[in-house]
Formats: C-alpha cells, sequence, structure tokens
C-alpha cells in the first residue's frame, strides 16, 4: 500500500513540474511554405466560392417548384388513402389491419408461455414458434402475450432468448 501512495505522489509531482516548466500556449505563427503560396484559390478545391445573384434566384426558383411538386405528390398520395383499395391502382403500400380477435387462440399462446415457464426453457425452435404464434394474435393479444413472455424471461422462470 506505502509502495501504490509513493508511486502516485510521484507521477503527481512529474506531472505539476512539467505543468509549470512548460511556456504559456501561445498560438504558432507558422509562414506558409512557397509552395503553399503558389496555390490560389482557383486551384484550390476547398476554397469557398461566392455564388453569383444569378444563381441564388435560380435555386430559389429550384426550391419552390420542388416544394410545389413535393405538396402535389403528398396531395395525390393522401388522396389515394381515402380511395378504397379495390379502385384497381395500388400504390405499392398496403395498410395492415390487425386480424380478428381470436380468443382460443389467445389462450393457446398464454397455455404455451405458462407451459415454458413450468418448464423453466424454452429452445430457439420453440421461441420462433412461440413468436409466430403471437404475431398471429390482435394487437391487445399481442401485447399481453409479449408482456408475460417478457416477465417471465427477466425473472429468469424461463430460460431462453427472444
Amino acid at each position: 500500500m506505502k509502495t501504490l501512495i509513493t508511486i502516485a505522489l510521484f507521477q503527481t509531482g512529474v506531472l505539476l513540474v512539467i505543468l509549470f516548466r512548460l511556456p504559456a500556449s501561445e498560438p504558432a505563427n507558422i509562414e506558409p511554405s512557397p509552395e503553399t503560396r503558389a496555390v490560389t484559390s482557383a486551384e484550390n478545391p476547398f476554397a469557398r466560392q461566392q455564388p453569383e445573384a444569378s444563381t441564388v434566384s435560380t435555386a430559389t426558383s429550384d426550391d419552390a417548384r420542388l416544394r410545389a411538386i413535393v405538396r402535389e405528390e403528398i396531395e395525390r398520395a393522401l388522396a389515394g388513402l381515402d380511395r378504397p383499395a379495390a379502385a384497381g391502382r395500388g400504390s405499392g403500400t398496403s395498410i395492415v389491419a390487425s386480424p380478428p380477435v381470436d380468443p382460443e387462440q389467445r389462450l393457446r399462446v398464454m397455455d404455451q408461455i405458462e407451459y415454458f415457464r413450468g418448464m423453466g426453457e424454452i429452445s430457439p425452435q420453440d421461441m420462433n414458434e412461440l413468436m409466430s404464434d403471437i404475431a398471429r394474435l390482435d394487437e391487445q393479444g399481442r401485447r399481453e402475450a409479449l408482456s408475460r413472455l417478457t416477465t417471465a424471461l427477466n425473472r429468469q422462470e424461463i430460460d431462453g432468448r427472444f
């Protein structure tokens, strides 16, 4: 213990000596080399260029036109959502509705969770089957089943992984 304290004090002393002996940090005035001075701003790809006035007005008009196009597309997409899906044209996206409530399926999933809780472990294959069964439930059933499964896994009542 004395050795550690001695080493710590020695290191602190060395740091203090280095800190006080170094001159105050001043920004260095480094002159560019002749090769660096020869490079003009036109040759420098990183030099900032000021846009011309005509470029700015063109960019502004392009932005306004782009915004108008985006607004039109959004309006078309939103109007398409109001129409029934049987209109013949699909926009490539579909809204998946929650499956109908099946109390028997919910009970089977809850029984499976209780079965694995009683067994104390679940294999990866059984976990995949259970997750597939949970995915077929309605939203409320999925929440309840996942909550029970997660609780059992966290309490280590079931040894397994998602």
